[in-house]
């Protein structure tokens, strides 16, 4: 789970290199994840509620974070098999 700032940090970096990875057009930037934390209408604390996937060197890999009756999923391209368990996740959730 999210534990705190330095988190939000991480969730950031992970969403940038998904984008230099991949390229456009990618479903969330930095950006986006800021204009939905503190712009959209929902409380930057919802945050709170993310659920944070790490390999085994402790980097992040994978982010789920429930907004407005959905999920929102980012991945590392190298991790796509923790797809399955992050909707496994969100289902039971």
């Amino acid at each position: 789970m999210y534990r705190d700032e330095s988190d939000y940090g991480r969730i950031r970096g992970l969403l940038s290199e998904i984008l230099r990875r991949q390229g456009p057009p990618v479903d969330c930037t930095a950006g986006d994840i800021d204009w939905w934390r503190f712009a959209w209408g929902a409380s930057p604390d919802d945050i709170e509620t993310a659920r944070l996937w790490e390999d085994e060197r402790g980097d992040l890999v994978a982010v789920a974070w429930f907004g407005y009756a959905l999920v929102d999923q980012f991945v590392h391209p190298d991790r796509r098999d923790l797809e399955d368990a992050m909707l496994a996740w969100a289902e039971a959730q």
